[in-house]
């Protein structure tokens, strides 16, 4: 019970000083601190803690790939491919609001960290053709961003849970499809009751002509998407292939190579990137998840509460799935079996459980960066987040209940 309670006064300070608009990695490496020197981790220790979160081959890879994104989204601006991409859209598709779920629904197809980074410019940019705030911009990027993540195959923790579970994955996927098809609905509930209906403000007058401007921009984000998930090529290969490839064919100059590369190297976003890293590995050293695991199974919590609950701490306290689910799907797995044999509507709650944690969690990357990126209100954009995630994990206990 101490460890759960000094776990959450951290996250509400947190919670507080990114309110406050305090530097949001400053306030993740203070509340990795924070929480490691309450949890008993001397200083040096700490120390030691964060200079291995630092340098490590993860932290490194996951700041090289969200700097390329970011570059990638300068120069689709620079080539003014990205405008031309959401222009189509929204000449073809009259009512501009299915074009701001669509943009990082699409753009959730393909996993990548900080993912939510890549579409966050499309959707400002859809944004401007019509009234909608910074928190409505916000919650559309986020939301719609991981609606696929309870059933693509490609997304590293389903794989993992497969593993853990000893299921087929096409098996564990299948079971999943309620819980994405409550994220479209519950996203656009949201989208209809806050966000005024407007047409856009471009003419709707040639389709074809739409259509194949639509391909001519839209070809450097497939051919992304194709290298990743069809053919299995490293993203740290892609990106820079796919500017390079870019950058000719839009036929850079060196004054804007250079404009490019300086706004993509977003240092301030490396800095969040490093303090979630550090917070992750302060978290797995303190052992702090463990202690709060074994408190609830102490306690006697009922079983389906276990299922539910211990994937959702976990996946609040990493605010990363494979970290969530790798250190939950152990603790739960004994709950998730009836009659000696898997009962696949439990894993679907332990699944739900973990996302609702991550996509509560205020350590979560593409929470972190998009609201950073739109500047929105925490309170503001959370809310609708809050709803819309209940009615998933609503969804996800009705069937645990009933089946």
């Amino acid at each position: 019970m101490i460890a759960l309670l000094k776990l959450l006064l951290v996250f509400a300070a947190v919670i507080i000083a990114l309110n406050r608009r305090a530097d949001v990695g400053a306030t993740l490496l203070a509340g990795a601190a924070a929480l490691g020197l309450l949890m008993g981790r001397a200083p040096a220790a700490l120390a030691l803690d964060a200079c291995s979160a630092i340098t490590s081959a993860e932290t490194i890879r996951l700041v090289g790939i969200v700097i390329l994104i970011l570059t990638l989204t300068e120069a689709l601006k620079a080539s003014r491919y990205m405008e031309a991409m959401v222009q189509a859209l929204l000449e073809l598709i009259t009512d501009a609001r299915v074009v701001l779920a669509m943009v990082p629904a699409l753009a959730g197809l393909l996993p990548m960290p900080g993912g939510a980074m890549f579409s966050a410019p499309m959707v400002a940019e859809v944004g401007r053709h019509f009234q909608v705030d910074n928190n409505q911009k916000a919650f559309a990027n986020y939301w719609f961003r991981h609606i696929w993540e309870y059933i693509m195959p490609l997304y590293p923790a389903l794989v993992l849970c497969s593993a853990l579970l000893a299921i087929p994955l096409g098996t564990f996927t299948r079971n999943q499809w309620p819980l994405t098809v409550a994220a479209v609905a519950a996203g656009w509930v949201v989208v209809l009751a806050r966000f005024r209906k407007n047409d856009s403000d471009v003419p709707h007058i040639n389709r074809r002509r739409s259509l194949w401007n639509l391909a001519r921009s839209i070809w450097p984000v497939l051919l992304v998407v194709v290298a990743t998930m069809a053919l299995d090529v490293d993203l740290l290969i892609t990106l820079p292939a796919v500017l390079v490839i870019l950058g000719l064919a839009a036929r850079f100059s060196w004054a804007q190579i250079r404009g490019v590369l300086r706004k993509g190297l977003d240092w301030h976003i490396a800095l969040v990137l490093v303090g979630a890293m550090v917070f992750k590995q302060i978290m797995q050293s303190t052992g702090v998840v463990d202690q709060v695991s074994a408190t609830m199974a102490a306690a006697g919590v009922p079983s389906l509460a276990m299922i539910a609950s211990i994937p959702f701490i976990v996946g609040l306290a990493t605010g990363v799935t494979t970290a969530a689910f790798s250190i939950s799907v152990p603790v739960v797995l004994p709950f998730l079996y009836v009659a000696g044999t898997l009962h696949l509507p439990y894993v679907l709650l332990m699944y739900a459980g973990g996302m609702t944690g991550l996509m509560l969690s205020p350590v979560h990357l593409c929470l972190i960066l998009t609201r950073d990126y739109f500047r929105a209100d925490w309170g503001k954009m959370m809310r609708p987040v809050l709803f819309a995630q209940t009615a998933v994990m609503a969804v996800a206990v009705a069937i645990a209940l009933a089946l």
